[in-house]
């Protein structure tokens, strides 16, 4: 049992398990569980290797120093932990079964009310890890087809063993930055999975590597806890320089280290490591190792195992922390506004609570002066804030996203004193669609052309105005291709044909790509050069009046192939008569008739032809 002993401690101190969380507080009640009594399966010490939230209680699995199984513990706060009476939960298998000596260092998540847990087993030559489920938290079942990730192949980075690290459950795939070793150090790689079992290790592992020569974690890392905050993933490792190997805790230091990364392959050690250091002689935590981090939707907070004096004896035992940083939730634009502006979203520093925070400052970074102050936020002791911050630019179309950068910091009344955030990124948009163009007019010309005019724009962030036209009345022009773009307030429409009848509609778009609704419809047709149709009309018909709408004047076409009694009634939308614009015999030709609505209402009037059979009504608008 001394080999098994020997080879996790050597590991989890060689390895050893957004920059927002990097200013953390001890707990003062430290160490917050302890190993049990004698004859009690934990009496050797214990280690914190998997902690989870779940809304209400918080679950901790842990491993003993001489690895006789895997305890479990429950808080109501964290702190103050009680231990199952039915501990271990998980012991080692029968004699002659894989994992009949060691299991230890678990991993536990809980998906669909289900809890899964990955663990550590040495099977007296390497390090591999198993799998187990659980409805409860304490009766488990191992995974017949254990163990599920072995060491690599022979030279490889992890071919002397593997260990259980920081799980998380995304998207349908389970991501495990497990450890790897290889006979001297240990390093982190990835592995992921779709159900649990089966693994696939990322060809690019390792994906975290130890430090340089002379860093804080030149001699292995490990140990792995990982967050991920809705955009960044989040790592904290253990960390060790290099040391004597083959003693708890020999010539070399261990510590905490934090990491980021936008995809969980590429990380970004920061750069002030570590973030959490053992204490000074006689503490209890004289090596600190095995971070568990959990975000509780109010704090992050950590769990470690410590080794040092405690009560007259050396042993191991597990500490608890929270962060002392704030950290932005989200940074959203403004909903429909005209941009420059974004809602900052943070959770407050732990030290908030207790009335140690002042006030928070708002910076913005400048390409030209660096950062910049925005403001500041009076500190109420409450769990999140919100601030209203101004942007340097804004999303265009052209020119795509203009990041902003911001950092939140909390000051404390000590002026040398403060928790400053992470970075995090941002932009603003300009939502909010220009106003509709108005005062469109559709007038034909004698040179077989439509002049259209309508008002200047209004919107100070005008770029351009897009002109739909369609041979059908009533047209839709969502989808279309414009038929021209003009920043102009009148277009010549020269593609024309004879006859037709074309129908116009305007919309408005502003620098961010944003494009109003569209105008009302006009109309209008050229009769033929001058003016003028050859020949005469073979069949009866009724054109669009135009212009339409019109004010108060407008024109109206009709053809007939025989002379005949002809009627043109102007109506109201009531069914009221208001003129007869033509009533008696008219000789075949194209015929038009001009009315001057200047005596009438605005609003909605029909007019129809009536020529023998043939019956046609046309809707038009008077605007005034």
């Amino acid at each position: 049992m001394k080999r098994v002993t020997s080879y996790f401690i050597i590991l989890m101190l060689m390895t050893v398990s957004g920059f927002a969380q990097t200013k953390w507080e001890k707990y003062s009640g430290n160490p917050v569980l302890s190993g049990g009594s004698p004859g009690e399966f934990d009496e050797s010490g214990v280690i914190a290797t998997g902690t989870l939230f779940d809304g209400t209680t918080y679950h901790m699995w842990y491993s003993t120093f001489d690895t006789l199984g895997i305890g479990y513990a429950t808080s109501s706060d964290g702190v103050n932990w009680t231990k199952h009476a039915s501990n271990p939960v998980l012991e080692p298998g029968p004699e002659g079964a894989w994992d009949e000596i060691s299991p230890g260092g678990p991993s536990v998540i809980l998906v669909n009310s289900t809890y899964h847990m990955w663990y550590a087993v040495f099977d007296g030559t390497n390090a591999l890890i198993g799998y187990a489920t659980s409805p409860d938290g304490f009766t488990w079942t191992k995974h017949a087809s254990n163990p599920v990730i072995e060491p690599g192949p022979e030279g490889g980075w992890d071919d002397e063993g593997v260990l259980s690290g920081g799980v998380i459950y995304k998207d349908g795939t389970y991501r495990m930055w497990y450890d790897g070793w290889d006979g001297t150090n240990t390093r982190i790689g990835l592995a992921t999975s779709s159900d649990g079992f089966n693994w696939t290790k990322s060809a690019g592992n390792p994906v975290m590597d130890i430090g340089s020569i002379g860093s804080w974690d030149d001699a292995g890392i490990g140990g792995s806890s990982v967050v991920f905050n809705g955009t960044t993933y989040l790592l904290w490792y253990s960390g060790s320089d290099l040391m004597q190997v083959g003693t708890p805790f020999g010539a070399g230091k261990t510590g905490i280290g934090y990491a980021t990364s936008p995809d969980g392959i590429i990380w970004n050690k920061f750069e002030e490591n570590p973030v959490l250091t053992p204490g000074v002689f006689p503490a209890w935590d004289l090596a600190v190792i095995i971070p568990n981090v959990i975000f509780d939707g109010i704090k992050y907070q950590m769990w470690y195992s410590g080794f040092g004096i405690f009560e007259d004896s050396f042993k191991w035992r597990i500490g608890y922390a929270v962060s002392l940083n704030p950290f932005f939730t989200s940074i959203s634009d403004v909903p429909e506004d005209q941009g420059g502006w974004v809602f900052l979203n943070w959770v407050a520093s732990s030290s908030d609570f207790s009335g140690q925070i002042a006030q928070y400052g708002v910076s913005e970074y400048n390409v030209d002066e660096g950062w910049v102050s925005l403001g500041s936020v009076q500190a109420e002791q409450d769990s999140n804030y919100t601030y209203l911050a101004h942007t340097f630019g804004d999303y265009t179309a052209d020119e795509g996203i203009f990041w902003s950068r911001f950092r939140v910091t909390a000051h404390t009344g000590d002026p040398e004193v403060f928790f400053a955030s992470e970075v995090d990124s941002g932009y603003s948009i300009d939502n909010l669609a220009p106003e509709v163009p108005t005062g469109l007019l559709a007038t034909p010309t004698d040179n077989s052309e439509i002049i259209l005019d309508w008002d200047a724009p209004i919107d100070e962030d005008f770029k351009y105005f897009a002109i739909y036209r369609s041979v059908e009345s009533g047209f839709d022009p969502t989808g279309m291709e414009p038929h021209a773009l003009t920043i102009d307030i009148k277009f010549t429409d020269t593609d024309i044909t004879v006859s037709e009848t074309y129908y116009y509609r305007l919309s408005a778009f502003d620098e961010n790509g944003n494009e109003s609704n569209f105008s009302q419809e006009v109309s209008a047709v050229i009769t033929g050069v001058d003016g003028e149709r050859a020949g005469l009309p073979n069949e009866y018909s009724l054109a669009q009046n135009y212009p339409n709408p019109f004010n108060p004047v407008t024109i109206i076409e009709f053809a007939i192939p025989t002379a005949i009694e002809v009627s043109l009634l102007i109506y109201s939308l009531k069914g009221e008569e208001v003129v007869w614009l033509i009533e008696g015999e008219m000789p075949a030709g194209y015929h038009q008739v001009t009315w001057n609505a200047s005596d009438v209402s605005s609003g909605i009037y029909f007019y129809r032809l009536k020529a023998g059979d043939f019956v046609q009504t046309r809707k038009m608008v008077l605007l005034r």
